[in-house]
């Protein structure tokens, strides 16, 4: 009866241990940085960031996967951790938004001529300038 007591304790202090590891928190900002990283692979693609927005915005990525990294050293995020982290990931967030609407296309991209210029087919509502 015995052993089987110690046995069952030695199951619950390994197993709150791997549950302070695996954390949702850690989930959710893994996740969350996979979709951040996806909007600026997807903004280099359609040509709404250019190079040097891409490149700034990679390295807040860097930077926030280094503050996940430390915070995870200890196998346990704490609150104070994530906290920190969610609002880096928030302020990431707005700049990724706020640079791929900037109007600033990259070389190849057509859409401006369309945006800046009105319709496609001529100017205000005639076809022709008044």
């Amino acid at each position: 009866m015995f052993r089987m007591i110690t046995v069952a304790a030695a199951l619950m202090v390994s197993g709150a241990g791997l549950a302070q590891a695996y954390t949702p928190q850690g989930r959710d900002i893994d996740r969350r940085q996979d979709r951040q990283e996806r909007r600026i692979e997807n903004g280099v693609r359609d040509g709404s960031l250019t190079r040097g927005e891409a490149a700034r915005l990679n390295d807040q990525q860097r930077y926030i996967n280094g503050l996940e990294r430390s915070a995870r050293r200890d196998g346990y995020i704490s609150p104070r951790e994530s906290f920190e982290i969610r609002r880096a990931q928030d302020a990431a967030s707005r700049h990724i938004w706020a640079e791929r609407h900037d109007r600033q296309f990259g070389r190849n991209d057509r859409r401006f001529e369309r945006r800046h210029w009105g319709w496609p087919w001529g100017y205000g509502w005639g076809r022709s300038w008044y």
